[in-house]
């Protein structure tokens, strides 16, 4: 590896934080205090949700709606989700006792097709939309296909994408992660439920031991809140975010742009009327490059460039759902085999990012 490295993904964390996790400490108070409650309030002032439930990761907030879903419709869910993606969608279903099975991605987007979930043999009563690398899923197309359905947005990776300028995971459910790698993060594992007001009640108890702010216990759950750390590093996060979005725009165009023409290389895409915010840049190295997915993550990383394949198996390879039904996933499985995942953070310089393409143009020409 070379000297330098270029990172693939880094938090942009400084006094601000610092200063807000000490604020925590003056106050004494490290669980149900001001600063989660005025973070779930600043959350829906930036998206326009109706409510905001603040919980302790992104898994648990997928968690929490289907467990909600489960209670309120029926208790077996059978959930539809895409299988290129991080396990946590399926797996807490799974976890919960519902069934799940799959279709097939759209290529372009990386994100579900309406098409292979219309096609699909499979029923299914809660279809779980990803968002995947702050690319935004067709809700609007999905809502239309399947008006009797419930709709779960798996917006972990997707803070600040937008659709005809709405908020991604304002519709109905949106579940989201702050993962300290995540667009907006908290310097540890935490994550938000945004939800419509009429299942705002039923998810604080879920969160909280059946609790709704009170000592009255409403439903048998668990202790699922985020801490007063977690959610004051969060707030100083939040302010950040449409710069760093910002930033993230500017050097995805800038791959965009050299990489367009390159033999090889198909760079990422998305509809006109989504704005994307860059979690991850991942184009694809098609087969008839000059070098593999696979040489390529190689040659990058041995000269410091970290780079990856993001997740080493579809959710189907796995081995809690290796006999889950599922459509044709063809391209499911030709992304998993070509898809890269370059550095893409708001630190990056505007050299390190020249480094990147004259490297990857290179090694590949």
């Amino acid at each position: 590896m070379g000297d330098t490295v270029i990172k693939r993904m880094q938090p942009d964390y400084g006094e601000e934080e610092r200063t807000a996790i000490l604020r925590v400490f003056d106050s004494g108070i490290f669980v149900k205090g001001p600063e989660s409650k005025a973070l779930e309030q600043e959350i829906c002032e930036f998206t326009g949700a109706e409510a905001c439930v603040s919980v302790n990761s992104g898994s648990t907030a997928l968690m929490l709606v289907y467990y909600y879903l489960q209670q309120t419709h029926k208790d077996t869910l059978r959930i539809m989700t895409t299988p290129a993606t991080y396990v946590a969608t399926a797996n807490v279903a799974k976890f919960l006792g519902q069934e799940v099975s799959f279709a097939d991605i759209d290529i372009d987007s990386y994100c579900l097709s309406p098409l292979s979930v219309r096609n699909s043999k499979d029923d299914f009563d809660v279809l779980s939309l990803v968002h995947l690398y702050g690319n935004a899923a067709d809700v609007e197309l999905f809502q239309r296909f399947n008006p009797d359905k419930v709709i779960v947005e798996d917006c972990a990776q997707a803070f600040g994408t937008r659709i005809g300028g709405k908020h991604v995971g304002t519709t109905s459910f949106g579940c989201y992660s702050m993962f300290p790698t995540k667009n907006l993060s908290c310097a540890g594992d935490g994550g938000f439920i945004l939800c419509q007001k009429d299942a705002y009640e039923s998810l604080i108890r879920l969160r909280d031991n059946g609790r709704f702010f009170s000592m009255d216990v409403g439903i048998a759950s668990g202790n699922f809140r985020l801490s007063e750390i977690q959610a004051a590093v969060a707030r100083e996060q939040l302010k950040k975010v449409p710069n760093q979005i910002a930033r993230r725009h500017e050097i995805a165009l800038k791959y965009n742009d050299a990489f367009k023409d390159l033999p090889g290389v198909s760079i990422p895409k998305y509809a006109d009327n989504v704005e994307p915010s860059w979690h991850l840049y991942c184009p694809l190295i098609m087969p008839q490059a000059t070098l593999s997915r696979d040489k390529l993550i190689l040659s990058l990383n041995e000269l410091g460039i970290q780079s990856s394949s993001v997740y080493p198996d579809l959710i189907t390879d796995t081995e809690p759902f290796k006999d889950a039904t599922k459509t044709s996933i063809h391209n499911s499985k030709f992304f998993q085999d070509c898809v890269i995942s370059l550095p893409m953070h708001s630190g990056l310089t505007n050299e390190e990012v020249d480094m990147v393409i004259e490297s990857i143009i290179r090694l590949l020409e």
